[in-house]
């Protein structure tokens, strides 16, 4: 009989406005909560005889409907990271949490989403990075309650971390925008200028440029991670197409294999 070795792996912590506080270390299995929309999480490879390995946490500050990231395993892949979309509802108000992929040798993305009432679910910010996987970790928080709705992405590799947090308020009793800010690492970037940011994390601190991109037009379900994966892949491929300086900083990454 093997004993069991515990490791952290994820602390998973949802704060529901509408539910108790629940937290769990236990991350290998899908929570239990039928009532709210979990997404997935990839982490490979899974270390047998029940030691887990500490990669990353995800905390979820839910309005009454949300979610965080269900876990799954692929042992036959690649060391790697991929977090699917979970989601916070209120009042038709949706922001995402999650939407992570770190490979070993490939530019990382995180990215957020933001749907308004009664429109369709758009891109809040897209994130390409450098890391050193399988060390790099990342931490996903999002949440809305009320006409406000909040999410965030922190970076850990190199020793670094970079915190890039995005915010929306809804005009009282209107769906349009009250306010709506993007900050990396406390510094403020408006939206006008462009979603898609390159963040050197080798740098201290790490370096951040903004870019002006054509982001997709639809977005689909990402409940799963293969559909997070895919539309990673296929929006950065584009923003890669569209500037060199971008193609330049993915292909820097995957000559160095970081």
């Amino acid at each position: 009989m093997h004993e069991s070795s515990l490791v952290p792996i994820a602390n998973v912590t949802l704060i529901a406005a509408c539910q108790p506080i629940t937290s769990s270390r236990q991350t290998l299995r899908e929570p239990r909560d039928r009532g709210r929309n979990f997404p997935q999480h990839r982490e490979t490879p899974i270390v047998q005889d029940f030691t887990l390995i500490l990669v990353t946490s995800v905390t979820v500050l839910v309005g009454c409907t949300g979610g965080q990231p269900n876990l799954s395993d692929a042992s036959s892949q690649p060391q790697h990271l991929i977090m699917s979309e979970g989601s916070s509802t209120s009042d038709g108000l949706s922001i995402s949490n999650g939407n992570v992929v770190v490979k070993e040798n490939q530019p990382g993305v995180a990215f957020a989403t933001v749907t308004l009432p009664g429109q369709s679910k758009r891109i809040a910010y897209f994130l390409v990075f450098n890391h050193d996987r399988p060390n790099a970790g990342v931490t996903s928080e999002g949440g809305s309650r009320g006409a406000t709705a909040s999410t965030s992405h922190t970076i850990n590799t190199y020793g670094n971390e970079s915190t890039a947090k995005y915010e929306l308020v809804l005009k009282s009793g209107a769906d349009s925008i009250e306010t709506e800010t993007i900050s990396i690492d406390d510094e403020a970037f408006g939206s006008s200028k462009g979603r898609v940011f390159l963040i050197d994390m080798k740098l201290d601190p790490p370096g951040v440029s903004q870019f002006h991109l054509d982001l997709p037009t639809e977005v689909p379900e990402l409940k799963e991670t293969e559909a997070t994966e895919q539309f990673s892949h296929d929006a950065l491929t584009a923003m890669r197409k569209a500037d060199q300086a971008v193609d330049a900083f993915c292909r820097a990454i995957e000559a160095t294999g970081n």
